[in-house]
C-alpha cells in the first residue's frame, strides 16, 4: 500500500494531474507534458509515525510506522 504526493513546476506541467488520472503513469504524464525522459537525481528513505489522514487513508492504526520516501527527479537539462 503506499501513498503520494507529487509536485511538478507550473506551468511546464499544467494538466500533469489530468494526464497521470488518464494513463496511471508518471512516466507518461511527463512525457505527454513534453518530458520523455528524466533521471532520479536523490532518494532518502525515513520512517516516522502515521498522521490521521494517511493512516485513515492506509487503512492503519494512527501512529504505525510509516516508510517515507522522497526522490528528486530532474530532466537531461
Amino acid at each position: 500500500l503506499s501513498t503520494a504526493t507529487v509536485r511538478v513546476p507550473l506551468p511546464r506541467f499544467a494538466g500533469f494531474d489530468r494526464h497521470f488520472a488518464r494513463t496511471g503513469s508518471i512516466s507518461r504524464a511527463f512525457a505527454a507534458c513534453g518530458l520523455p525522459d528524466y533521471s532520479r537525481v536523490a532518494t532518502r528513505i525515513t520512517a516516522r509515525q502515521s498522521g490521521a489522514d494517511e493512516a485513515r487513508r492506509l487503512d492503519l492504526t494512527p501512529g504505525r510506522i510509516v516508510l517515507v520516501v522522497d526522490s528528486v527527479n530532474a530532466d537531461p537539462d
